[in-house]
């Protein structure tokens, strides 16, 4: 018999219904095994939605399997429609005709955007059909700090650029001699280096938030390389008034050298998270996050060593807020005007330090290891 599939996202199908042969492909929820009479496009949630990336699902369908084109169409507003090119997932042939899932990732994102997209299929008939329209954000828009080259911009376009600090007229250097991954020309390419008796940090602007404090979950990623882990340092911090701020730290147990520690003086039921000692070793490039999970109320440390094997430790906290400082943030060391003493700069190298909206996961944090 023939069935019409109700509902706008497929847009009155015609589907032809036959002995069921697989289900290994996948059609919309409630569909049978069935083979495709007229061409057909179903568009379905997007998900690994990040500043910059997404992945778009869908599933499609055609009476014949040659000259057939898939995609999605993607836009913020009617005047800038674009055409992204799709794969099949997951697909069957039966009786010359396709049907299945399809697929796409686009790397073109802008952060804190909010995108329209629909599946599409084309055949040479000239044939072709769209899904309905769903859509999808990014993440609100954090900076990225590639550290690519000598200046101190936000790799991610968000206009956070880093001030040099230090005593007197010292400011962090900048290498390309022995990076995390690749080399001066592909991988991580430069890096920015602290040097511990000039206590030399990098401040970001005023305009940076107070992470947590609109209850929304945060991540810090970044690489790190120390040439002495018997010291404590700071890597990320946004604590001046040593109040309700949080930091990220190296050895802040000088009995625990090489130890990761993740404080919040905001949550104080669970105040510090630390990872084992001797975890950090010197002269050695570490992957390092701090995930902030404040809907859930939980605190991760993730440590991945080059090769990429991973490490991680959590701890879940009470308190009904995350807390917030509002003196500037810094990188490698606390602000020389800061009420901490001492002031803790980093001894060595960090690079592409990262805050990201959102808890990321192993997965989501792999990923950005290699970005």
């Amino acid at each position: 018999g023939v069935i019409r599939w109700s509902g706008n996202s497929c847009g009155g199908i015609l589907l032809k219904v036959l002995t069921c042969v697989s289900t290994a492909f996948l059609l919309p929820t409630g569909s049978v095994c069935a083979q495709v009479k007229n061409i057909s496009a179903y568009t379905q949630a997007a998900d690994s939605i990040g500043t910059s990336s997404a992945l778009l699902h869908g599933n499609a369908g055609s009476p014949s399997a040659v000259n057939v084109t898939i995609g999605f169409e993607l836009w913020t507003s009617a005047t800038d429609i674009q055409t992204i090119p799709a794969y099949w997932s997951s697909s069957k042939n039966i009786s010359g005709s396709i049907l299945g899932d399809i697929e796409a990732r686009v790397s073109t994102l802008r952060c804190g955007t909010t995108y329209q997209f629909k599946a599409i299929i084309q055949t040479p008939a000239p044939e072709n059909a769209a899904g309905s329209t769903l859509s999808f954000s990014t993440p609100s828009c954090l900076p990225r700090y590639n550290f690519d080259d000598a200046s101190l911009n936000d790799s991610s376009g968000n206009g956070y650029t880093l001030t040099p600090g230090g005593y007197s007229t010292a400011r962090p250097g900048f290498s390309t001699a022995s990076p995390a991954l690749g080399d001066a020309i592909s991988g991580t390419c430069g890096y920015r280096t602290f040097n511990r008796t000039d206590q030399t940090y990098l401040e970001l602007p005023g305009s940076f938030p107070n992470l947590g404090s609109d209850g929304e979950a945060f991540t810090i990623s970044a690489w790190i390389r120390t040439t002495d882990n018997t010291v404590t340092q700071r890597i990320f911090v946004d604590d001046y008034n040593v109040s309700k701020g949080y930091g990220f730290s190296l050895s802040d147990e000088l009995s625990k050298p090489g130890m990761l520690r993740f404080y919040s003086r905001g949550t104080s039921s669970s105040i510090t998270l630390d990872t084992e000692a001797n975890l950090i070793k010197n002269n050695t490039w570490y992957f390092v996050a701090a995930v902030v999970d404040i809907p859930n109320k939980k605190k991760s440390i993730f440590v991945f060593d080059p090769a990429g094997t991973q490490k991680s430790v959590t701890n879940i906290w009470t308190d009904l807020t995350f807390g917030a400082d509002t003196g500037p943030a810094t990188i490698g060391g606390e602000h020389v005007k800061s009420k901490n003493s001492p002031k803790l700069p980093f001894s060595g190298d960090i690079d592409e330090l990262t805050l990201h909206k959102g808890a990321l996961d192993e997965t989501a944090l792999k990923k950005a290891m290699t970005a």
